[in-house]
């Protein structure tokens, strides 16, 4: 076999659409690697956290496994699961050192890259050769220059299915994984490339836009089984299978979001199906690596609630209603024992307590829009507008161009290094607008991404403003309270006070129970209690929970409320029984 250099021919790394695929042949040759590396490793300095979600049997751990294979560990333990059967049933994670390395196809007798054009009669041929007559070798950056290797830790998770309330209880699962974490960098969704797009992942999405918004729109997609011998096929029909697959999402999701396309298992005695399974990698690990830059942090992001949990929710709210009738009447009994000025002084006071809390709450969720993370605008790759029947292929470079609707704040690129991309960008900051082009010499393999960020405070402008105007009026309100002429009272009733102080903390812990998410930082503290099968709570487990968000008020329940609730109170019939 000999290597064709023929005019419009391109070297065999760039072959068609680089399919993602994370296996490392090892086929041996006299006892060698059918892989020739060149490049020393560079070390990390950072771990890139990784979150991989999809259906049941739709290739995760397999994918996770084929990239331990690809950084060279070869056996990790990873079960896949068989017959519509998971087997990962928790969360799991997987920590690795990959090099990040390219890779291209030479001659195993000449020692000459190979190269050829992309249509279905060179692919088939190069599908037949074996690893006697083709070698994958690794591609070198030249002198001074190296591959870095990055650290992921990536999180294997359970499949999702088309139940929105079993989607929603494992949901919460993983994010309980993340915030012990700290932080998530990329979110990948694994599908198969040959099945029907189904609602688990509108149900999905929908909850990470309301769970984590600044990485929503950065999640990846990652279809799988997408084989060697299926673009043959679609190549002699015309047709780009990826293209087809793209726009599918587009159409039946009404989303754009960046797409990799794999096969899970390539034929490892196939040195064509290798390479693009390798270069593939490289790029999907690349882009990960690159939006590891702009870590997303756990506390930014919101857990919904899972049925369950609002059932935990009802009994504790049952609870606090209570108690703010028994404060309600004790702090009726006490005011009834003062004076007219004692009266008028404690009212002054209770409300401006109650004003000075409020806007210390609003200024709490202001801050959490003025310095959360950056928020992820779009992805796009050159595959995503790039034709590979295009005269551009033969020119050599492509154009990205991007006009948001919100001021761009940072870009995050990832290119092709090894086959000399370039990127040739700018910002018209007048006009909002980015564009870039992607170039290389002829016959050179293009590939390469980018994410665009606006900053936090520029994203929720709308809501930083609302929020300011509503401090305004209570600044305003407090003001007000202040100025008031108040009757010189010796010394105001500390009881009285105590109690009304405990009457804002129900009010305020009322009003976050009443929502349908949750901080993340809560959750650790509470799990035991949410993952409770029984109907009943004790009043140690009542208390537990109130003393994470309100201690003041889980004290006062403590201490107090048994005996109020026995002799002066019932609560609603079937609440709860306190034991």
């Amino acid at each position: 076999m000999s290597s064709s250099n023929a005019e419009g021919e391109i070297p065999a790394s760039s072959a068609g659409p680089l399919v993602l695929a994370t296996s490392v042949s090892v086929a041996e040759n006299d006892g060698t690697s059918n892989i020739k590396p060149a490049s020393p490793i560079k070390p990390h300095n950072k771990t890139v956290n990784v979150l991989i979600v999809g259906e049941t049997q739709q290739g995760k751990s397999t994918l996770i496994k084929r990239i331990h294979s690809y950084a060279g560990v070869e056996d990790v333990g990873i079960e896949i699961g068989r017959a519509n059967i998971s087997c990962t049933r928790d969360t799991r994670p997987y920590e690795i050192d990959v090099p990040l390395r390219s890779y291209h196809l030479e001659d195993a007798n000449t020692k000459e890259t190979i190269k050829f054009k992309h249509t279905k009669k060179d692919l088939t041929k190069l599908l037949s050769y074996n690893n006697d007559e083709a070698r994958v070798v690794e591609d070198s950056l030249g002198p001074g220059s190296s591959f870095p290797t990055v650290r992921f830790l990536i999180l294997d998770t359970p499949g999702l299915s088309d139940t929105e309330e079993k989607d929603t209880e494992i949901m919460a699962g993983i994010l309980a994984k993340i915030n012990g974490l700290g932080h998530i960098d990329a979110v990948a969704y694994v599908r198969n490339v040959g099945k029907p797009y189904s609602n688990s992942f509108k149900s999905f999405f929908q909850y990470l836009q309301r769970s984590m918004p600044s990485l929503a729109n950065g999640v990846i997609i990652i279809h799988t089984s997408y084989t060697t011998a299926g673009i043959c096929q679609s190549l002699e029909e015309n047709r780009d299978w990826a293209e087809i697959r793209r726009e599918g999402f587009k159409q039946s999701m009404n989303l754009e979001l960046l797409h990799f396309f794999m096969d899970n298992e390539p034929d490892e005695d196939s040195p064509l199906d290798i390479m693009l399974s390798l270069n593939a990698t490289y790029l999907l690990l690349s882009h990960i690596h690159v939006q590891g830059k702009s870590p997303h942090p756990a506390s930014s992001f919101r857990l919904l609630k899972t049925p369950r949990m609002l059932k935990i929710d009802s009994i504790i709210l049952d609870k606090i209603a209570a108690v703010k009738g028994v404060l309600n009447n004790d702090i009726s009994q006490l005011t009834s024992q003062v004076t007219g000025r004692e009266k008028q002084a404690i009212d002054r006071q209770n409300r401006l307590i109650k004003a000075t809390r409020e806007h210390a709450q609003l200024a709490e969720r202001r801050e959490v829009y003025e310095k959360g993370p950056d928020v992820v605008l779009k992805s796009q790759d050159v595959s995503q507008n790039y034709s590979w029947f295009s005269s551009n292929l033969w020119r050599g470079k492509e154009n990205v161009d991007f006009k948001p609707t919100h001021p761009i704040n940072n870009v995050r690129v990832n290119l092709f290094a090894s086959r000399g991309c370039t990127w040739a960008s700018e910002i018209d900051a007048s006009k909002n607008t980015w564009s870039g082009r992607l170039k290389a010499g002829y016959f050179t393999v293009l590939g390469g991404s980018v994410t665009f960020y606006i900053a936090s405070p520029l994203h929720y402008n709308s809501e930083i403003q609302a929020l300011k105007e509503e401090m305004g009026r209570l600044e305003d309100k407090i003001r007000q309270i202040e100025e008031e002429p108040v009757p010189p009272v010796d010394n105001l009733r500390t009881d009285i006070q105590s109690l009304q102080d405990i009457q804002c903390q129900a009010d305020e812990l009322e009003f976050i129970i009443k929502r349908d998410n949750m901080d993340m930082s809560y959750y650790p503290d509470l799990r035991s209690i949410y993952l409770k099968h029984e109907d009943e709570l004790s009043r140690g487990e009542i208390t537990a929970f109130i003393s994470v968000y309100k201690k003041g008020l889980a004290d006062f329940y403590s201490r107090n409320f048994w005996e109020h609730i026995n002799t002066e109170h019932t609560t609603k019939s079937g609440a709860l029984r306190i034991y």
